[in-house]
């Protein structure tokens, strides 16, 4: 975003920039707190460190750092724009650096999730088997490295209508991803029900024990891909105008700065979801939340 220091604001410009600070410092509060309780009971209780909620534990780290990081550096900036700060472009660039890292992350981190999801409804008892915490631990290493290195090409191209081309790109490919993953998963899920329900011999226990787990894990899904896009939407909206209108000569980008702020707000909607979805994860997070009052 940038902002003029030499433009003086008027009032509800700065009643606005005010506004969005106590916002988003109070999603900041949020965010950390709620995320924090998330990774502290996925490391306490060992009976729930499964794969799939390692790959959990990774995008709650994610929103960790974006709610006790990025979020207090984004509040900083826009206190820079309402006190005309020489320094708010240096501020404006290390929220932009890091919010580029920590997208990219949650893009590949949601869509390892939903791909875990089709692994355990595709290989069944082989699940176990193929996935482990240690392959997944690295596939986290190797995504936070993927979001460094195309966060970084981001920072450095920031304005070039090329490096937008690809951040488009990228998300609508890991949506799609997403989705022919849930597409998949559905149709398998569904196909093991009718099985059931037929009493056909060839449709094991195990299967249809998990049944309603993999239901509730596909709305699961769901949610957390709906949140997902909704937060990022009006943000690819903001950048697309950006990319086809002149240059604003607004001293406060009203759109801009809401779609932003929606767009940090997907870290405290992603561990409300695990709480309230995943039963382990509520109950033992609850536990661990008794145990700090």
């Amino acid at each position: 975003m940038n902002v003029s220091s030499k433009i003086p604001l008027l009032a509800h410009e700065y009643n606005f920039l005010l506004s969005m600070v106590v916002v988003n410092a109070l999603v900041a509060l949020l965010a950390t707190f709620c995320n924090f309780l998330v990774i502290l009971t996925l490391l306490k209780t060992p009976t729930i460190r499964t794969p799939s909620n390692v790959l959990v534990l990774g995008l709650a780290i994610t929103d960790f750092i974006t709610g006790c990081v990025l979020i207090p550096c984004y509040c900083v900036f826009l206190s820079t724009i309402m006190t005309n700060n020489k320094h708010s472009e240096i501020v404006r660039r290390a929220a932009f650096g890091l919010g580029s890292i920590l997208l990219v992350a949650s893009f590949y981190n949601v869509m390892v999730i939903t791909g875990d999801r089709l692994l355990a409804v595709t290989l069944h008892l082989r699940y176990n088997n193929f996935v482990t915490n240690r392959r997944y631990t690295i596939a986290l290493c190797c995504i936070w490295v993927l979001g460094f290195l195309t966060g970084s090409f981001r920072i450095l191209y920031e304005n070039q209508l090329f490096m937008k081309l690809i951040f488009f790109i990228l998300f609508f490919i890991s949506i799609d991803v997403n989705i022919v993953f849930l597409v998949k998963i559905s149709r398998v899920v569904r196909k093991h029900t009718l099985q059931i329900h037929s009493q056909q011999r060839w449709a094991t226990p195990s299967i249809s024990t998990n049944i309603p787990r993999y239901k509730k894990s596909i709305n699961t899904m769901y949610l957390l891909i709906g949140a997902f896009v909704l937060c990022y939407s009006p943000y690819l909206v903001q950048v697309a105008m950006a990319a086809v209108k002149k240059p604003s000569t607004d001293s406060v980008p009203v759109f801009k700065i809401i779609a932003q702020s929606i767009l940090m707000a997907n870290s405290l909607v992603n561990p409300i979801i695990y709480c309230i979805r995943i039963d382990e994860i509520r109950r033992n997070t609850l536990k661990i939340f008794s145990r700090l009052r």
